[in-house]
């Protein structure tokens, strides 16, 4: 009997407030829940693709810079890749990888799924897959009679190309979007990427 008034003399308002709570409550845990599903997705298959090919984007800038340093003009071969493809281009893009691997090693490794690549792989791989990617590009440009300087689609993945086949060769398969994200983002970048390195000094064309 004493039970019954208490539940027939509960308030209606109170109860549906809790309920409602309750209700709000699941309703943000289960967004929160989506997001960070949605965060993680956007980490693991954007961001650490794009985190595992830094050392090449790196490497594939520091040939530009290098002109400045002595030596830093000598072309490797002028009639065969043209003037602006120089060998300091190797020692200045090998130094660009192995900062950049340095300070991701010191950074910690991302879990995630990460390829577990040694770092030396990474270095050589990206170090020397971005000056030799540039130079084949160079070469091949000028076997199907395109200028020095001139547009040509291939040049904005040669060395992410050349990177990724070293890393093959050596034994290294990486997940699909390892390799797709990465050159989208080259695609979308290479051309204002260029014009800034150009307006900078480190090209001797905006293309």
């Amino acid at each position: 009997m004493y039970t019954r008034k208490r539940i027939e003399g509960s308030n209606p308002s109170l109860t549906a407030l809790t309920a409602t709570m309750i209700t709000c409550f699941i309703a943000r845990r289960k967004t929160q829940q989506k997001g960070l599903a949605m965060f993680q997705t956007i980490f693991e298959w954007i961001l650490l693709p794009v985190w595992f090919s830094l050392p090449g984007i790196i490497a594939n800038i520091m040939p530009g810079a290098a002109r400045s340093w002595p030596g830093g003009t000598k072309p490797v071969s002028e009639r065969i890749l043209g003037p602006n493809k120089t060998w300091m281009a190797i020692p200045a893009a090998l130094l660009g990888a192995h900062l950049t691997v340095t300070v991701q090693l010191v950074m910690g490794y991302p879990g995630y799924n990460y390829p577990n690549v040694p770092w030396y792989l990474l270095v050589i791989c990206f170090g020397l897959g971005a000056p030799l990617g540039d130079w084949c590009k160079s070469l091949l440009k000028r076997l199907i009679g395109i200028e020095p300087g001139g547009k040509w689609w291939f040049e904005k993945i040669d060395f992410l190309v050349m990177s990724y086949l070293f890393l093959w060769i050596l034994g290294v398969a990486l997940p699909v979007q390892y390799y797709v994200v990465p050159i989208m983002l080259m695609c979308i970048i290479h051309g204002p990427g260029n014009r800034f390195a150009y307006q900078m000094g480190w090209r001797n064309s905006p293309h």
